[in-house]
């Protein structure tokens, strides 16, 4: 069909407009897209709802989506439909019953080498018996004269889409929906699956799952995909060979399929769109005549000579209706005409329906009149002589073999009544025609009429006053009455004797003496009459005719058993019982082309025993001393010897031509049904065989346009460009080839017999190809396929057959790879890792993805290697655990991070999941991500980058800086050192750019020594250290290997440039907070597995990876003013900086887990990783906030206050003391000018500011609890000076004469001589710091937390 008629055919049935359908690859297909809605409303009621328009795009958007390949919504599917336009007044041969091969296990599809050569031997054996019988045999085949019962074309396709797809069909006439046979049939892994069939009466539409990549698109636009392993291409062919194999093994051809036809995933897994079309076989023009064609059948003239036809007959290979029908035309008879017209023998008296034969030897006017009465005729006319002495009448014995009157007498009951009194009788009288077909074949002296064999019509009367013609009793209808009739011609009785029959009618026994012995001499061809006439008997043989070649009960079509000796019967018993024909077995392989149709309608097997033929007698010694052929005794070769000698006589004496032998029953054989099969068989193979010259000379036949080609041009250009190119051809594929397509050596075809077929043993001394063959692991010297390829291809055709079947679909998957992988992966090589991988990856990117990392994560990153497994694998394991999500949890148990270590080595593990790891602790793992396929860019949903929460950073890196927010901010939003203490300038301030606080560190220097450990030292140390139990040691490694750890660690702290970008608009999402206190699944297994990680990677990389990025993750736990207002919920014990009860931030849940690995890290490397990294951490930080305070900033700057509360009760006093007046100095002042000043606007506001009033005061109250009384007042009174004075200086407190606040013990009385006075702690400085807040920092109840800052 055209295209345009396929997309009015959908508008018409299916209400699809055009707009929603594009073109396929083939001229009968469309793609469309549709409403998932609308597909399973088609399934369900079986009828088409009216179509649903896309609600967004308009029909030019869906049209030019259609066709840019862009995707639709989920709610939307693309689909491929097929449609198929059927005459319905057409009938077609039926698919042949298919086997029932899909219940065999794999391992008995294959041989082993002794039942592969006895295979060989065997079916070389009966290839070459079966030719020699079609070439030289005499003996008829019946089976293949059997009528096949021809079917319509509808019922024929829709058979063929129940046997490949299983899928419901719809009758959209009757609104019938028939559910799939799920039970018989399943579909094919390699065929593309089917939705539904929907059919009409002349129009059958398929719709099948769309994939948009074919193999034409593979080897015309990226021809790469293919050439970076040799076993690509070959997995590609064994794919096919599969589904071959699989469509035979249920009776359906996939045709002469092209590359367009094969379609392709990025997995390199083929799924194949059959020609259904194909598998429509036609009855073939034949010199057998169909029933109700009889008439001009009959009328047309034979397209071969009458040598052929004698030479087809004598052979068996033509019937004796077709013979005789064609003696009829020769000798000049016209069908139809009353008296001329075609006579056939009675062959029976109808007294049972096997029994009853006439005598051929004997003319039916002679068995009717009787030979004495024909005698006295003959006599009589001779002794009779006019006055001339010339006889007064011809003397005969018969004066026709079929009168007007007959004739009409025969069709009496089809015939009209004038016709019946004009030349039978002028009275109607119907009781004087005979009422049965037995009484007229009594009554009658002439032959019979080919009516009687083919038209049951004639038994039927059209006169009232004229009975139908009655039938034998045994027959059940005048139907059943002319097939058994056309059986009893047929039959071995009849064929023996019907040569004398023509010798009577048509031969030498019609004149001369053969003549009157026979009582057979015919008055017209002995009257000498000198009228012209149109009409009478012809002779047309002079001699004897041959007789037809009596069936040999030891020659039949099916070679006979060789009989061994004892000691062969013994090894031959060995044999398992595959090739026992009584055994119901698998497919194995084809005998031959033509032996795959062999069994029409019955069950075969590609590998069947011999068949013993009965009464067989004769055997095939082995003993070494004789070796003789033992016939039996009835054998009759001399008989046969002298048939041909007869034949051979007959055809040059009277037809003067010697009979060829060439092609014998070429013509009959071809148009039988189980040939047309074999035919088709045939294509298939030849059409494997272009596919692999276009996959491997794809460049060589880009011009050719082969994909529009008919099969036969197709199949000629490919045999023309392996002849030229056949040198660039691969070596691996060149054995198939050259016997796909029957090449010699130099890749020329072999042109010695038909194209149709294969030769019966090829030059490999193999049987002819087939897919069963094609397989067979033993084989491998045809086509190399590797010895994984038959596991590797039952793994993953598991998995595939599982696609879409249920919603678990994808956990199945990963069950089935876990159990095949390991004993799979060891039979591997690097181009089978390289079919498998794909697969995985897919795995690693479904629902299932988290159970898939963790159950084949381990063992194929093992078979690949390290750096094969970082290239692959890489990647799919980063996104994986960047996603999130409450299921990712066991990804960040310390055993799977251990497997990942090993399998990347160190560095990389640490340069691509040390970040994921602190975003897991900080809680940002919790909360699944938007896009759980994982097809978004990598890192694209990372916390700490920020880049889809706050569109705030557009560097390189896509690393969160707390200054990129506001780099660009007006002037006055900058804060300087001057401007919160007065006096003092920061030099450079108004030039230089601020550096990324925040930035996680993945890739170390080079020259760090840290990276100088080599990865698989550092695993084994990190195994031996582990206490889980692991399946196998990495391979090459050391085990004495250790890791050496420096005393410190140096972290980096000098300032880095970042980048510009504009301030945020919108306000930042937090990690999500937990319901109860168990809720933190991921968190919580990644801290537990950060600080055993930390235990093992020693100091220097543990502050330079983890700390350094806790560090960082701890300001993202406070970014946001919801981060910053009071929690609501339950106070919860595990916070760490909370020094104050009932004044709990929201970011101090969420930074728990963050400061409780910071204080386990410091108090694993003790005091000097906290003086050093964490100190210059809040050094740096503070110092880069007088600068400007950013969103970013404020949130690292809260953060420095809860690790300072968290640290401080790790430092010994002595160490505190040491560092307290840099504490002082470089945090505390710093951070009680930026909450004093009112020239540094918080960008979060006053919510802000309190809650870093407040960490303020938490950290000095605990700085105090340390240090004492003593040291309080001497260290800590400037800093609590300038901390309240920021309040009254709110409030206007300030004394304008001393410049002091009045300070007082809470029973009233007045301090005086302190360098600090402080006057009247009262509720609205309280309300000032924490407004909305349930209780109050300076309330009563709380007085006894600050009494130790001022007792005496």
């Amino acid at each position: 069909m055209e295209n345009d008629d396929v997309k009015q055919s959908l508008r018409k049935f299916l209400f699809i407009p055009e707009r929603y359908t594009k073109a396929a690859k083939n001229d009968n297909q469309i793609v469309a897209v549709v409403h998932r809605s609308w597909l399973s409303s088609l399934v369900q009621k079986g009828r088409p709802d009216i179509f649903k328009y896309h609600e967004k795009l308009t029909d030019y958007e869906v049209d030019l989506f259609l066709k840019l390949g862009e995707p639709f919504e989920s709610a939307w599917q693309l689909v491929l439909i097929t449609v198929l336009h059927l005459e319905p007044d057409e009938n077609v041969y039926p698919l042949p019953r298919p086997r029932q091969a899909n219940l065999v296990s794999w391992d008995a599809l294959n041989l082993t080498y002794s039942q592969l050569l006895h295979y060989i031997a065997d079916t070389n054996y009966k290839n070459s018996w079966k030719e020699a019988f079609k070439k030289y045999s005499c003996l008829p085949d019946t089976k293949s004269a059997q009528k096949v019962p021809l079917v319509s074309k509808r019922a024929v396709i829709l058979e063929a889409i129940k046997r490949l797809f299983s899928c419901p069909v719809i009758n959209l006439d009757t609104q019938e929906v028939f559910p799939a046979p799920k039970d018989r049939y399943n579909t094919h892994p390699n065929c593309l699956p089917a939705i539904c069939a929907v059919f009409t009466s002349d129009h059958i539409f398929l719709l099948q799952n769309y994939i948009p990549h074919s193999l034409f698109d593979c080897v015309t636009f990226s021809p790469a995909v293919l050439n970076l392993a040799r076993s690509r291409s070959l997995f590609l062919i064994y794919q096919i060979l599969q589904l071959l194999r699989d469509s035979y093994d249920k009776g359906v051809a996939l045709g002469g399929i092209s590359l367009n036809d094969v379609l392709i995933t990025p997995s390199l897994w083929v799924t194949v769109v059959p020609k259904l079309e194909e598998n429509l076989i036609y009855p073939k023009e034949m010199l057998s005549v169909e029933i109700s064609d009889q008439a001009v059948q009959c009328e047309k003239k034979p397209d071969a000579s009458l040598s052929k036809l004698l030479d087809l007959w004598v052979r068996g290979q033509l019937s004796n209706f077709d013979y005789l029908i064609a003696l009829n035309r020769l000798a000049g008879r016209r069908f139809g005409h009353p008296s001329h017209h075609f006579v056939l023998p009675w062959v029976t008296d109808f007294s049972s329906s096997h029994g009853g034969w006439r005598d051929l030897t004997k003319s039916k006017f002679r068995l009717n009149k009787g030979d004495r009465q024909l005698d006295l005729t003959f006599e009589t006319a001779s002794g009779l002589q006019n006055c001339d002495s010339s006889p007064l009448q011809i003397p005969h014995h018969v004066s026709d073999f079929l009168s007007e009157i007959t004739y009409f007498v025969y069709l009496a009951r089809r015939t009209p009544k004038s016709l019946l009194c004009k030349y039978v009788r002028p009275n109607w009288v119907p009781a004087e025609y005979p009422s049965s077909i037995q009484r007229m074949q009594e009554w009658t002296p002439d032959e019979c009429i080919p009516e009687f064999y083919t038209n049951p019509n004639v038994f039927k009367s059209i006169h009232e006053d004229l009975p139908d013609l009655e039938i034998p009793s045994w027959a059940t209808s005048p139907e059943h009455f002319i097939e058994k009739h056309r059986q009893a011609l047929e039959s071995v009785s009849v064929s023996e004797k019907l040569h004398h029959w023509i010798d009577l009618t048509f031969g030498y026994k019609l004149s001369g003496s053969a003549a009157i012995k026979s009582k057979n001499v015919c008055l017209y061809l002995v009257d000498n009459h000198t009228n012209i006439s149109g009409s009478g008997a012809v002779q047309l043989f002079t001699q004897p005719h041959p007789h037809r070649t009596t069936p040999n009960p030891y020659m039949d079509k099916i070679a006979p058993k060789i009989a061994f000796p004892s000691s062969k019967r013994r090894l031959e018993s060995t044999l398992p019982c595959i090739l026992s024909p009584a055994v119901s077995t698998p497919d194995k392989i084809e005998e031959s082309s033509e032996s795959q149709s062999d069994q029409v309608g019955e069950e075969s097997h590609p590998l069947e025993g011999p068949k013993t033929l009965p009464k067989i007698k004769y055997t095939v010694s082995a003993e070494d001393t004789v070796k003789a052929i033992h016939l039996p005794m009835d054998y009759g070769i001399v008989s046969s010897l002298q048939a041909v000698e007869n034949l051979s006589n007959f055809s040059l004496e009277v037809l003067h031509e010697m009979p060829r032998d060439d092609n014998y029953g070429q013509r009959q054989l071809s148009s039988h049904y189980k040939k047309a099969i074999a035919e088709s068989r045939v294509k298939e193979m030849q059409t494997l065989g272009c596919l692999i010259v276009e996959i491997y000379l794809s460049s060589k036949l880009r011009a050719a346009d082969l994909v529009h080609y008919d099969f036969a041009a197709r199949l000629e250009r490919c045999l023309k460009v392996v002849e030229k190119e056949w040198r660039d051809l691969p070596c691996a594929v060149k054995k198939v080839t050259s016997v796909l397509l029957e090449l010699d050596e130099s890749g020329r075809k072999i042109s010695s017999h038909s194209q149709d077929f294969y030769q019966p043993i090829s030059p490999m001394g193999l049987p002819p190809p087939s897919a069963h063959q094609l397989l067979q692991p033993l084989l491998s010297s045809v086509i190399p396929f590797p010895s994984y390829f038959e596991p590797l291809y039952k793994l993953l055709a598991e998995i595939h057959s599982l696609e879409s079947s249920s919603d678990e679909t994808s956990e199945l998957q990963v069950n089935i790879l876990n159990s095949g992988l390991p004993s799979l992966l060891p039979k591997m090589d690097e181009d089978g890792l390289d079919l498998l991988v794909p697969h995985v990856v897919r795995l690693l990117k479904s629902e299932s993805a988290t159970n898939a990392a963790w159950r084949l994560f381990d063992p194929l990153a093992k078979a690949l290697g390290p750096n094969r497994a970082a290239k692959e694998l890489l990647d799919p394991i980063s996104d994986l655990m960047d996603s999130g999500g409450a299921t990712r949890a066991k990804l960040y148990h310390r055993s799977f991070l251990l497997k990942l270590m090993v399998r990347f080595g160190l560095r990389a593990f640490i340069n691509n999941f040390i970040k994921s790891l602190v975003e897991a602790v900080g809680g940002y793992k919790d909360q699944q991500c938007k896009t759980p396929t994982l097809e978004a860019e990598r890192r694209k949903s990372d916390a700490l980058n920020v880049v889809e929460n706050f569109n705030l950073c557009d560097n390189e890196a896509g690393i969160l800086s707390p200054l990129d927010e506001d780099s660009s901010a007006d002037s006055d939003k900058v804060i300087t050192e001057q401007e919160i203490m007065p006096g003092k300038k920061e030099e450079g301030s108004d030039v230089e750019n601020e550096p990324e606080v925040f930035v996680l560190e993945n890739e170390g220097d080079e020259n760090d020594p840290a990276n100088s450990v080599t990865s698989p030292a550092v695993a084994l140390d990190l195994m031996a250290q582990l206490e889980i139990d692991m399946d196998q040691e990495p391979e090459g490694v050391a085990q004495n290997a250790d890791i050496e750890e420096p005393k410190a660690a140096t972290p980096n702290l000098e300032p880095e440039e970042a980048a510009t970008a504009t301030p945020v608009q919108t306000e930042w999402r937090p990690p999500r907070r937990p319901n109860t206190a168990t809720e933190f699944p991921v968190s919580e297994e990644s801290a537990e597995s950060l600080l055993w990680l930390a235990h093992r990677l020693g100091p220097v990389l543990t502050a330079r990876h983890l700390s350094r990025n806790l560090l960082r993750m701890l300001s993202l736990c406070y970014l946001g003013e919801s981060s910053l207002a009071p929690s609501k919920g339950q106070e919860s014990s595990e916070s760490c900086c909370q020094a104050i009860p009932g004044m709990k931030l929201v970011g101090d849940i969420n930074s728990t887990r963050v400061l409780s690995c910071l204080a386990e890290i410091a108090a694993i490397y003790g005091e000097q990783l906290v003086v050093v990294q964490y100190f210059g951490h809040m050094t740096e930080l503070i110092a880069l906030c007088k600068r400007k305070l950013t969103l970013n900033m404020e949130a690292g700057l809260i953060g420095c206050l809860c690790l300072m509360c968290s640290i401080v009760p790790y430092l010994s006093d002595a160490t505190l003391m040491e560092q307290i007046l840099d504490i002082l100095k470089n945090i505390l002042h710093p951070a009680v000018r930026l909450v004093a000043t009112s020239r540094a606007p918080f960008p979060s506001g006053i919510t802000a500011r309190r809650a870093l009033a407040y960490k303020l005061l938490e950290a000095l109250y605990l700085i105090a609890m340390r240090i004492g009384s003593d040291m309080t007042r001497l260290h800590l009174s400037v800093t609590l000076q300038r901390y309240f004075l920021a309040f009254d200086k709110a409030y206007d407190r300030i004394d304008a004469e001393s410049g002091f606040l009045e300070v007082r013990r809470d029973n009233g009385e007045l301090l005086k001589g302190s360098p600090l006075q402080i006057s009247q702690a009262r509720q609205t400085v309280v309300y000032f710091i924490w407004s909305n807040c349930n209780s109050s920092v300076f309330s009563l109840e709380n007085r006894s937390h600050y009494n130790i800052f001022y007792s005496c």
